[in-house]
């Protein structure tokens, strides 16, 4: 019987398959570990629980934010409007005087024309003009007094035509002569002079004419007229 060699505590024998772990997929994927907080799972699931708690705890901040400061602004209004007052009672505001009109409008301005030059037809032709402006020409005819007139124009008009002075002194081109007398109308004479020298352009005559813009609920201011001090009747002896 052959010799068996001796046991050195090497083998050429491999070990047990049955005690290796089994061969692992070529294409098999490394195990990524856990998943980073900002991905979302596998499947397009949702986020990491913690980023959608935070996400929870953002958008409810925000929603609070917004509400306080829309909430603060309508409340704010209320009180400058009026609405509802905060602790005391509202103030009225002080009432505000209606501006003064500085002209007439055109269409409630009556007019007369009067010719007090050599130039035959000028009244006629300024009193159309004054027509196409709105004006109401309600004669036109020459001046029976001195002519000619070496102004460019003469307007003569009463107390209740102030306004209405204005609005046809700003339709002549250049500087007018106004002569105020004791009518009790609102009529207003245009006599027109040699040194007449057209009508300005209707755009420039509009604006000087145009209303004051008056605020709403303003108070319209009139003159408080001045008590006539009783005189002191002088004892007798």
């Amino acid at each position: 019987m052959a010799d068996r060699p001796a046991d050195d505590g090497h083998s050429d024998q491999e070990p047990s398959a049955a005690a290796d772990p089994p061969p692992r997929p070529l294409d098999a994927e490394a195990d990524p570990g856990p998943a980073p907080l900002w991905k979302k799972a596998a499947g397009g699931g949702p986020l990491n629980p913690r980023i959608r708690r935070r996400h929870r705890r953002q958008s409810i901040t925000f929603a609070f934010i917004f509400l306080l400061v829309i909430g603060s602004g309508i409340a704010g209004y209320g009180h400058y409007s009026g609405w509802w007052t905060f602790g005391g009672t509202t103030l009225a505001a002080a009432p505000v005087p209606c501006p003064s009109q500085t002209a007439a409008n055109p269409r409630t301005v009556a007019v007369r024309v009067f010719n007090a030059t050599n130039r035959r037809g000028l009244a006629r032709q300024v009193a159309a003009e004054l027509r196409a402006r709105g004006f109401t020409v309600t004669a036109v005819t020459n001046e029976v007094g001195p002519v000619p007139v070496r102004d460019i124009a003469v307007i003569r008009y009463g107390a209740p035509g102030a306004l209405a002075m204005k609005s046809v002194s700003v339709q002549l081109n250049g500087k007018v002569t106004l002569r105020k007398d004791g009518r009790d109308s609102r009529t207003i004479d245009l006599v027109l002079g040699n040194g007449f020298r057209g009508l300005v352009p209707r755009a420039a005559a509009s604006k000087a004419v145009a209303p004051v813009p008056t605020p709403s609920r303003c108070v319209v201011v009139t003159a408080t007229p001045t008590p006539t001090p009783t005189p002191t009747p002088t004892p007798t002896h």
